[in-house]
């Protein structure tokens, strides 16, 4: 009889978490794994170059077919690969990065994401950090925008910590809470910092770093709730069956 009781508790749970989790939606490569690169295809090698001014033609990294799968490229940005350590979306090693100061001009990688449902919570997960070879030091400049999302963007200060240390701890994890106006969102990671003038590395080489981006929906209160009822009946289903 009790079991009974629990499986339709349960049952119901599972019902009222289904109805109330929003349409799942998630960002393309968002570990930055994907893309045409100095080292081939999905392979950046140490970093590759997009969008370098064609004056740079003869400096490291430069590259004029390089892309990186499912983000579209303003200014110019480098694209990390074995240069320095990075997460990748489930904050585990193994991603790639984007450096949003390419060379001598900042810049910024943008993805229209869909399947949103309106008026619903998404979390926009992220990893930031600084490239500290160079200044501005020891903050670099940041600004994640989401179009048809309220709010529409928040401003970030990564400290500058890669490649002097590579280690994932040094990594922050941000959490960019929206709530969506549209079935469709772009989602922008754009470097503030000051462009200088070309051949005289002014900073600009130099941004904050992306890496491990992921979109995922909030339960909300209900979708809360329903996963606290599922747990109190396992909890009980335990403790009667130890009685």
């Amino acid at each position: 009889m009790f079991l009974n009781k629990l499986q339709t508790v349960v049952g119901l749970g599972g019902l009222l978490l289904a109805a109330v989790i929003p349409a799942s939606a998630d960002v393309n490569n968002g570990s930055f794994l994907l893309g045409e690169g100095l080292g081939g295809t999905n392979a950046p090698g140490s970093y590759s170059g997009i969008n370098y001014d064609s004056s740079l033609l003869l400096q490291p990294g430069y590259c004029n077919t390089c892309s990186i799968t499912g983000w579209a490229v303003t200014g110019s940005v480098d694209w990390i690969g074995t240069y320095w350590a990075a997460p990748n979306a489930a904050g585990q090693a193994g991603g790639h990065s984007v450096d949003l100061d390419g060379l001598e001009q900042p810049g910024a990688i943008s993805q229209t994401v869909t399947g949103l449902t309106v008026g619903n919570k998404y979390d926009l997960s992220f990893y930031v950090n600084g490239n500290s070879d160079g200044t501005p030091l020891p903050n670099k400049n940041l600004l994640v925008s989401i179009s048809n999302a309220t709010p529409s963007s928040e401003g970030y200060t990564p400290v500058a910590y890669v490649p002097a240390n590579q280690s994932l701890n040094l990594w922050a994890h941000e959490d960019y809470v929206f709530i969506a106006n549209a079935s469709s969102v772009t989602v922008e990671f754009k470097s503030l910092d000051n462009e200088g003038s070309l051949g005289t590395y002014p900073g600009t080489s130099f941004g904050p770093v992306i890496a491990g981006v992921s979109l995922t929906p909030e339960p909300g209160f209900y979708g809360v709730l329903a996963l606290s009822l599922i747990g109190l009946c396992f909890v009980a289903a335990r403790r009667r069956s130890a009685a």
